[in-house]
């Protein structure tokens, strides 16, 4: 295979203020830790480790080599999220096994790790995994809010003080004052525990208050989970020659 070959899918990998300067060293360990998928030496795809049989071929690149390849690709781009490195370098893949839903847990394994652009190598089609989104303040008090938590990444404190401050930010807007919950949980680590009272209220009347307001939007960065749990996700993994 020669070394300017492009699979059928691509994805960006971006940078990690808390990885090592080797991104494909950190990204092999962060897909496997996240997905259990294992990109081996010899350039093949094993899904669920190292022992199995391989599912898939894939190389690395560095985002110079990709760019040239693809001049002005919109998957290719920095993210606008302030909380998000910039693009060091790109994976590109073909699938062999026919189950979707497996190659569908590969791909997502790929944006959790690199939190990227997901592509066709075609340039039929791409997305990208960080997004801003809006929520209703309701999804602030629910455990199972935001996606059950899973909109979040939760490595970065810079990124965790943001996203509560703008959930603090947008109660104090209803003239309420509010604690977060800060123990740890596989649900929504950002959930409003209580309201401490301010003068002329009580516990009751700022639940009452929130509750008349818990349809109003909160925006928020975080994971593309609405686009990967629905069938465009399927879609832009189908079948297709790069």
């Amino acid at each position: 295979m020669s070394d300017d070959h492009w699979y059928s899918f691509a994805a960006t990998i971006r940078e990690r203020a808390s990885r090592e300067r080797d991104w494909r060293a950190w990204f092999r360990r962060e897909l496997t830790r996240l997905a259990m998928d294992v990109l081996d030496s010899d350039g093949e795809v094993r899904a669920n480790g190292l022992d199995a049989m391989p599912t898939g071929r894939y190389r690395f690149a560095e985002i110079g080599e990709a760019r040239a390849r693809f001049p002005g690709a919109p998957w290719l781009r920095e993210s606008a999220c302030p909380y998000i490195g910039r693009v060091v370098g790109v994976i590109s893949w073909d699938w062999w096994s026919p189950d979707i839903d497996t190659h569908e847990y590969f791909a997502s394994g790929i944006l959790l790790a690199g939190r990227g652009c997901l592509a066709r190598s075609d340039g039929t089609g791409y997305m990208d995994f960080i997004v801003e989104q809006d929520f209703p303040l309701f999804d602030a008090a629910q455990k199972g809010g935001f996606h059950d938590g899973d909109f979040f990444w939760r490595d970065d404190p810079q990124y965790t003080a943001y996203v509560r401050q703008t959930i603090v930010d947008a109660v104090e807007k209803l003239g309420l004052k509010t604690e977060l919950s800060n123990y740890g949980t596989s649900h929504n680590p950002h959930r409003i525990d209580q309201f401490i009272p301010r003068r002329g209220q009580t516990f009751a009347s700022c639940w009452e208050t929130f509750k008349q307001h818990e349809r109003e939007t909160i925006r928020l960065w975080g994971h593309n989970l609405k686009e990967v749990r629905s069938p465009a996700f399927e879609q832009l993994l189908s079948d297709g020659d790069a």
